[in-house]
């Protein structure tokens, strides 16, 4: 109070709240009194049963947040009853889109908030002999107040009958049950802090050092152990105001075959003496390891001059496309045709690695897109032959699988990359590698459910877990 008043700040005390913290009080709830140069007002807390909102999260003295799941049940309850005006057998919206909706309107209600008060069904702990035994906590009457209200709304969605097994009910609607939600909420949890500031408060919580054993609710979601296999993103590199680097390439709506042809008529037109560096990523389709490929040519004369390739374990296609960039260029720099080359061209068939390579990098491998343009900038101070002038590394979007030669060979060089030996140390992880990984927990553990859960009738046709059923297409 003292200091707002310092800084010509006024208070509302009548929107002050209260809340005490304390899993053993019985029946403890004081007051607090404010002083202040103009009254005296006293705070009162609410009552033992009762909960303080911020931020939306209803917050208990107990917290262990029933009030909140009391809260969000309502919430999506209410939302629920609007899909059901909506499902009509007769005259009703089709089921994909009640899914659709009750995605959008009861499950994203359901898991408000998720990252801050669900703290899973159990936690690992050490006994008395010191060996790992996993322990409750206690949120069970949280997860089946929420349970409730899902499974309401899966049977407003689906046509099938009250009595419909819950295991079912989710897997035709190929909506997970609560507890996986949940759990996936908070796995992302784990990747969105990669993405804060380094002096961001939870980013400062997962990576500082500890002396001694601290084992909190956060901490157990972010599993600091493993904090640095995954890149790290500055979101305050870039200024979403700052106009200065926008793309050169925009999105047109080009056929591939006049597309090609615009690029044909672009790589006769550019200097002879230059170096074009076809780059590009691949994957295979069971394979959590990218390949990146890059193939360098001598001018517009198809004279091949270098080529190679790298494997990239826990990387995505994008991330493939940004390195191959990188490690294209550098080869370039590298290559003795350098020092008699005026120009080098990268071109990629990923537009939007092309926008990141020409624009401010934002997103996943942020740090391969700058460490590209501060290379970049190194070409003109770069020692080459007499006569030659100096000019800039120009990004170029090439068509892809249209047959230009330089584009085929640098995607063979990918795909021979996914397959290459792992040079190490391996780089860290992608942040859409990350989201890609935490997908795949998340739809196994789906699998693993309904593998529990699931009818013998169910079992013995085979009838197995789909993202996009199939049956939910039916008239």
């Amino acid at each position: 109070m003292a200091w707002g008043h310092r800084e010509g700040l006024t208070f509302d005390l009548a929107k002050t709240e209260l809340q005490h913290y304390d899993k053993t009080r019985k029946g403890n709830n004081p007051t607090c009194t404010i002083h202040t140069l103009e009254d005296t007002v006293e705070i009162t807390p609410p009552p033992p049963n009762g909960a303080t909102r911020w931020l939306g999260i209803w917050f208990d003295w107990k917290l262990n947040f029933k009030a909140h799941a009391r809260t969000l049940a309502g919430k999506a309850k209410q939302a629920a009853g609007g899909i059901q005006a909506l499902a009509n057998t007769v005259r009703g919206v089709k089921a994909p889109l009640l899914r659709q909706a009750t995605i959008a309107c009861v499950v994203s209600v359901l898991c408000y908030g998720a990252e801050a008060w669900w703290p899973g069904m159990k936690r690992p702990a050490q006994d008395s002999s010191g060996r790992q035994k996993p322990i409750s906590n206690r949120a069970s009457i949280q997860l089946a107040c929420l349970d409730r209200v899902l499974r309401s709304a899966l049977l407003r969605v689906l046509p099938v009958y009250k009595t419909t097994q819950t295991a079912v009910l989710h897997r035709e609607a190929a909506i997970p049950p609560m507890e996986l939600l949940l759990n996936q909420r908070r796995r992302g949890l784990a990747i969105r802090v990669h993405k804060l500031d380094t002096r961001h408060p939870l980013h400062r919580r997962a990576t500082c050092q500890r002396s001694f054993h601290i084992n909190t609710r956060l901490l157990r979601a972010l599993d600091p152990s493993n904090f640095h296999t995954i890149e790290q993103i500055d979101p305050l590199l870039t200024s979403p105001w700052d106009t200065s680097r926008i793309p050169k390439e925009q999105p047109t709506a080009v056929d591939r075959a006049q597309a090609k042809e615009n690029f044909q008529r672009w790589l006769t037109s550019i200097p002879p003496r230059s170096m074009v560096v076809y780059t590009d990523g691949s994957k295979g389709k069971d394979s959590n390891a990218a390949g990146a490929g890059w193939v360098g040519y001598w001018g517009a004369c198809k004279t091949k001059i270098f080529s190679g390739h790298r494997k990239l374990p826990n990387h995505e296609v994008f991330d493939a496309e940004a390195q191959a960039a990188l490690l294209g260029l550098q080869a370039a720099l590298k290559d003795p045709k350098a020092q008699h080359s005026a120009n080098i061209y990268i071109c990629l068939d990923n537009l939007e690695a092309v926008q990141q390579l020409q624009g401010q990098p934002k997103g996943s491998s942020q740090s391969t897109f700058m460490n590209f343009q501060k290379a970049a900038q190194t070409w003109p101070q770069h020692p080459r032959a007499p006569s030659i002038q100096s000019r800039t590394v120009q990004v170029k979007w090439v068509p892809g699988h249209t047959g230009i030669e330089g584009n085929e060979e640098a995607d063979k060089e990918a795909k021979m990359g996914c397959h290459a030996p792992l040079e190490l140390p391996p780089p860290p992880a992608s942040i859409a590698a990350a989201k890609r990984a935490a997908q795949r927990v998340h739809w196994r553990c789906f699998a693993q459910f309904w593998a529990e859960k699931a009818p013998e009738r169910y079992k013995a046709l085979g009838i197995a877990i789909e993202k996009r059923p199939p049956e939910l297409q039916l008239p």
